[in-house]
Parts: structure tokens; sequence; C-alpha cells
């Protein structure tokens, strides 16, 4: 045990008596790193980061007369010319939390406990380091997006324009999984001979601007019943399986090449076919008309909506004379 208690006491001689004999080198080398430190907190003062998300600026952009004040961990906005309108919270990643009193406001301070918070809220307006700089007096005013804006896509704020001024912000639907699958069974059930399937995901109530009935212009259904004796015609299926047989296009999809959101509410694909040799489906001139004036396609556009919450096709199949 002695033994043991010498080395401790030697191995703490080795160390305290350097660092003791060079006191005063310890003493200015600390003197040195505080000096440093405070040089590095003076450039972070110079330029501080900007902790403000980037839809807060994006708001206080595009319209002067908001207000937007921090509440926490959430973000107030209301229009300052609007003294009845009811106060907007978001969190820090612009999703919409509450809206508080007001008389378009569906929840109040009793209702949602949450906006309680508008007590704690920084009186400084974050956006008022924006308009004191504003020079822009004849760009439009716009609202802050309502919090029902774009419930089912993306809000996306364009670039200024050509006068300087901020465009309203747009909404990016996001492709909906279901309706590519929706197209997909839709021709697979086709391709099959299912067409008691196929017609549940079909709605060709839509008139067509390109199809005609002499001066009259008729819907998706009108246009393929065609292809049915008369008796057959108030059966959508059976209409479906008479067209299918005449015009030999029901085909399997081979790929999706693309999708779009349409600004009517409608996805837009393009897509080509499997032939039933399989290989991949192409449409040529037709009717005596040559490559030169009908090139032949691989390629074709198919467009669903959602109808009362449910996907629909409402582009009949390929027609083909």
């Amino acid at each position: 045990m002695k033994k043991y208690l010498i080395t401790l006491v030697v191995v703490c001689a080795l160390v305290v008596v350097p660092f003791v004999s060079h006191a005063s080198i310890i003493s200015d080398l600390w003197q040195q790193i505080y000096a440093l430190q405070a040089r590095i907190a003076v450039l972070l003062a110079r330029k501080p980061v900007s902790t403000v998300p980037d839809f807060v600026v994006k708001t206080c952009q595009y319209d002067t007369r908001v207000s937007v004040h921090k509440c926490g961990n959430y973000y107030n906005t209301y229009d300052l010319d609007l003294m009845d309108a009811p106060s907007y919270l978001y969190d820090s990643k612009a999703n919409f939390v509450a809206s508080c009193g007001g008389m378009a406001g569906p929840d109040s301070p009793i209702s949602n406990p949450i906006c309680h918070l508008l007590t704690s809220c920084s009186k400084d307006n974050l956006c008022d380091k924006k308009m004191a700089t504003s020079t822009i007096d004849d760009c439009p005013k716009l609202m802050p997006p309502s919090p029902n804006f774009c419930s089912n896509g993306k809000i996306v704020y364009p670039g200024k324009d050509a006068k300087g001024c901020q465009p309203a912000p747009k909404c990016e639907n996001i492709i909906n999984a279901s309706s590519n699958q929706t197209l997909i069974n839709f021709f697979n059930y086709l391709s099959l001979g299912n067409y008691n399937s196929a017609v549940g995901l079909i709605d060709l109530s839509e008139p067509f601007q390109e199809s005609k009935l002499g001066d009259r212009k008729i819907d998706g259904w009108e246009f393929i019943a065609q292809f049915s004796e008369e008796r057959y015609r108030s059966n959508h299926a059976k209409v479906l399986e008479n067209y299918c047989r005449a015009v030999g296009t029901c085909l399997k999809i081979r790929n999706v090449i693309s999708q779009k959101y349409l600004d009517d509410g409608t996805y837009e694909f393009m897509v080509q076919f499997t032939s039933k040799d399989g290989s991949l489906y192409k449409q040529g001139p037709c009717c005596g008309a040559s490559e030169i004036d009908q090139p032949t396609k691989t390629e074709f556009s198919f467009k669903v909506k959602n109808i009362n919450g449910v996907p629909k096709v409402i582009t009949y199949p390929l027609y083909r004379p």
C-alpha cells in the first residue's frame, strides 16, 4: 500500500511542479485566450446569423401591410389594415397551427388553448426592417395566404417580376401516387377484359372539345357509345367492352414517361403501351395520311382527376379508326 502512495506522490509532483514554476507563462496564455474569445465575439456580433424562417421573409416581401411576431416557438401573422382579422399561428416550418380571434377566425383564445401564446409575443415586427427599406410603392398589395391555401400541395414563392414586385405565391400540387396507380389499374383491367372493374375507375361525363356529333358537343361516354347498339348504351361496362373490341387499343401500360399537375385540378400522364405481341405499341399514320402529316406516335396523353375525392380516368382509351 505504501508503495502505491509513494508512486502517486511522485506522479503528482511531476505534473504540478512544472506548472507552478511556469505560473506567469500560464497566466499570459490564459489572457491571450480571453482576448481571442473577445475578438471572436465582436466578429460574430458584426455578422449575426439569421434565425428567421424563410417563409417569414417571403411573407414580409410580398405584402408590406403584414405584421409578423415571434411567439415562443411559433410565428403570429395578421394584416395591419384589418383590425377584425384573425391572427394566424404557424410553426417554424410554415405549418398552420391555429387562427385566433377576429370575426373570421374559427378558433378563439377560449376554444384553442394555444392561442394564449399571443400574450407572450414579441412586440418587434419582424417585417419592420423590410418595410423601412422598401421603395416600391406601385406593387400590388397581397394578402397572406389563408390556412387552407394549397393544403394538398407545396406553396411556391415566385421570383420578383420586371418591376421588382413580389408576385402572389402559387400552389404546386404534388403528383398523387393514387392517380398514377388508378391509370395503370384501369388499363390493366381493360387488357384483361375485366370491364366491370375498369368502369369503376373512369368518368367520361365531362364534354370533350374535340368530340362533336354534328354541331352538338358530346361527352366521352356518348362518343365511345357509338360503337355499341342502342340497347347497350346505358351500360357503361358494355360500352367499354364494345369500344375496346372495335378499336383494339385497350392495352396494358408499358411505361409512365412523365406526369404533371394542371391548373384545373387534373393530373396529366404521358404513357407508352405494350402491344399484344409484347412489343412497344406504335400508332402510325391513318386513313391514307403520310408519315410527314401524321408521324408515328409511341407516347400518349391521359388525364386523371379527383372526383368527389376519388381519382378517376377522364380520357377514353386510344381511338384508332
